[in-house]
């Protein structure tokens, strides 16, 4: 909905309701054995050796109970991951909303500026956990539902080896949630001059929150303005680009953004 309030001067908003089918990639992408960051493996060395339910974490994920106490850690900061398609997956469901104003004031022409706040939330969201939202609940909680996304390779108990060795188990599925919330600008000018024409404008947004929670047992991470293997790709706070131009009739425009 949209009201001019005056001329010129305009509020508007929006609720939607959204849903999204897995894709093709998303149900049928072959499942397989690659590669993951790890740098320390909780089972690993003496750790278990006098703790009784780390140990029985580790056998029940695989490792052979003779090599309780001398697991070796992640062969260069790397583990074993299995992921892909998920042919249980369901839609994902979105509701979001923005409110904002249009400002094209008559008394200076050429002038347009809007903003707009929006607030974005999926849930059932199509996610990939990343190795803490599998380790943290099992090593920390003792959640059994994510200790069973771990296996072990049955010789040394490691979770580096060949296609017996299914490491950190990295499946699709419709556990997750995505918020988002923020304010998104946009202030464009053009004025017409003896030469041809000056034009001026700009877009920036600014980010409130972008939170990811890949299932139930993950922690809700807050990922504006950070970067790493449990938020990827970066989210800016503030970002924005900024472009002057200056038009010479049919000579052509020459503009600098930045």
């Amino acid at each position: 909905g949209t009201w001019e309030v005056a001329q010129g001067y305009a509020v508007r908003g929006i609720y939607q309701r959204a849903v999204r089918a897995p894709n093709i990639f998303e149900l049928y992408n072959p499942v397989t054995t690659g590669l993951s960051n790890l740098a320390t493996d909780p089972c690993a060395g003496s750790n278990p050796v006098g703790n009784a339910a780390l140990t029985a974490i580790c056998i029940a994920q695989g490792a052979p109970a003779s090599s309780i106490g001398s697991i070796p850690q992640p062969s260069a900061g790397q583990v074993n991951a299995t992921s892909g398609g998920n042919l249980d997956l369901g839609p994902e469901k979105a509701n979001s909303y923005t409110i904002g104003v249009i400002l094209t004031p008559p008394q200076v022409p050429g002038l347009s500026f809007t903003a707009d706040y929006y607030n974005i939330k999926v849930t059932d969201a199509i996610t990939v956990p990343t190795p803490g939202d599998i380790l943290d609940p099992c090593y920390d909680d003792g959640n059994a539902d994510a200790c069973a996304l771990v296996g072990r390779n049955p010789l040394n108990g490691s979770l580096n080896g060949g296609g017996d060795t299914p490491g950190l188990i990295l499946q699709r599925t419709n556990q997750g949630t995505l918020i988002s919330s923020g304010v998104d600008v946009r202030l464009a000018y053009r004025q017409p001059t003896s030469f041809g024409h000056v034009a001026f404008s700009f877009n920036g947004n600014w980010t409130d929150e972008y939170k990811f929670q890949a299932s139930p047992t993950s922690i809700m991470r807050e990922c504006v303005g950070q970067y790493g293997s449990d938020c990827d790709p970066i989210v800016p706070e503030w970002s924005f680009n900024t472009r002057g131009t200056v038009g010479f009739g049919n000579a052509g425009e020459l503009s600098l953004l930045w």
